[in-house]
């Protein structure tokens, strides 16, 4: 089953998703890769308005002549809490499109693709739809850790920035071509965060069951 692309789409819409672009694009040389487990429980948070400005910033000055700047998101959540990851990136772009002074006043555009599951193979397809689009990075998946190995290796091939918004991988990609960005906070932030959590509603005691070590 192939993946199908939202018809939500940022910076005014347009049309429909058509059949995958068979471009020299599509011709990506990927070598092994270790099969990952999938984490369950992982989902993308919320994305602030920073998400955009880190992908203007990784344009360069030659390419900001153009009247539009456009991004894909790969999402991967099923769930409700799918159409909060789509109303953050929606009101991201605008946020973004509402103070950025570029030359020619460009606009950021954001394509959404959905990942129907944790597939290498229908990762690659997918990804054989965005490059010919000419994005300028791709973000996502966040709780497919397969796909996103998947992603991480072509942007590297291609030499186009990855915003990872889910854990790393273990072992982690070596010898890509371009490094990737990572949203998703450390082991160490997020124990920080809980127990800022409780010392804030005053909690004497309380337990924490952690699936990695280091935690």
């Amino acid at each position: 089953m192939s993946p199908r692309k939202s018809g939500a789409k940022g910076g005014g819409g347009g049309a429909g998703a058509g059949p995958p672009a068979r471009g020299p694009d599509c011709v990506v040389a990927q070598g092994p890769q270790p099969s990952l487990p999938h984490e369950e429980g992982r989902k993308m948070p919320a994305l602030p308005p920073l998400l955009l400005l880190l992908i203007v910033a990784f344009v360069p000055r030659s390419l900001q002549v153009l009247s539009s700047l456009r991004m894909a998101a790969i999402l991967d959540d099923q769930t409700v809490c799918g159409r909060g990851e789509r109303l953050a990136l929606a009101l991201a772009r605008e946020h973004i499109n509402s103070i950025i002074e570029v030359p020619a006043k460009a606009r950021v555009e954001v394509d959404i693709f959905e990942l129907q599951r944790d597939s290498q193979y229908e990762t690659t397809d997918t990804m054989c739809q965005i490059l010919p689009k000419g994005v300028v990075s791709v973000l996502g998946p966040a709780s497919s850790p397969a796909s996103a190995s998947t992603v991480s290796h072509i942007c590297g091939e291609k030499e186009i920035p990855h915003i990872k918004v889910g854990p790393e991988e273990t072992p982690r990609l070596q010898y890509l071509r371009f490094a990737a960005v990572s949203l998703y906070p450390s082991n160490e932030d997020l124990s920080l965060a809980v127990a800022r959590v409780l010392q804030a509603f005053h909690t004497p005691a309380a337990s924490l069951l952690c699936a990695k070590a280091e935690w």
